[in-house]
């Protein structure tokens, strides 16, 4: 005799199931240092090799590593990228900015040297334009040896007489020794300045 299938019974009792669901642990550190590290080889040069590497490190402390671990030999990459790029580039860079400069001060002292030289020939000049206006003639040169010029001008110039009008004043240059590139010529034109043409003088003929 066949046994037939009965149903279990309710007893008015509800079993529950309880499902808990638990979140994969997460690792923010690490992951900053992962993208960070990669933006630094990619785009940025190795320049937030700092950022990338000390979040890597913290971050492989925890869990999960996988992407702090990466993230660590990636910014180890773009270190080796940011101390290529310093050597190659940023430190030439600096010493070609400290030659720049160097050579700009060197240009700012030859035009502060020129400025002096020109001031030392000027006084000069005026002497023997006094003397010219006082004897009506152009002085020779052992007049300008004693009279024209103090120690100091004597040391540092000479004067040649080219004419009755005209002289002719050399300077021993920025490197106090005459006979050298840097000696500096010039020329001095004693005679009265041309007076100015009178209104009724001018002829339209």
């Amino acid at each position: 005799m066949s046994e037939q299938y009965k149903p279990p019974q309710d007893h008015g009792y509800h079993q529950h199931t309880h499902v808990v669901v638990q979140n994969p642990p997460s690792n923010p550190l690490g992951m900053i240092g992962f993208v960070t590290s990669l933006v630094s080889l990619l785009m940025c040069g190795g320049l937030l090799f700092p950022i990338s590497f000390t979040c890597s490190l913290i971050g492989m402390f925890r869990q999960p590593a996988a992407f702090a671990i990466a993230g660590l030999v990636i910014s180890l990459v773009s270190g080796i990228e940011l101390l290529f790029f310093a050597i190659f580039l940023i430190i030439p860079f600096f010493f070609v900015g400290a030659a720049a400069v160097g050579v700009g001060a060197a240009g700012v002292s030859a035009i502060g040297a020129e400025i002096e030289i020109a001031q030392q020939v000027s006084v000069v000049e005026d002497k023997m334009r006094t003397f010219y206006i006082e004897n009506e003639r152009a002085p020779t040169e052992v007049e300008c040896e004693e009279l024209l010029f103090d120690e100091d001008e004597s040391e540092m110039m000479s004067a040649t007489k080219i004419s009755e009008t005209e002289m002719l004043i050399k300077h021993q240059g920025t490197d106090g020794i005459f006979g050298t590139f840097d000696d500096r010529e010039f020329p001095v034109d004693l005679s009265p300045e041309i007076p100015m043409t009178e209104m009724g003088e001018i002829s339209f003929d």
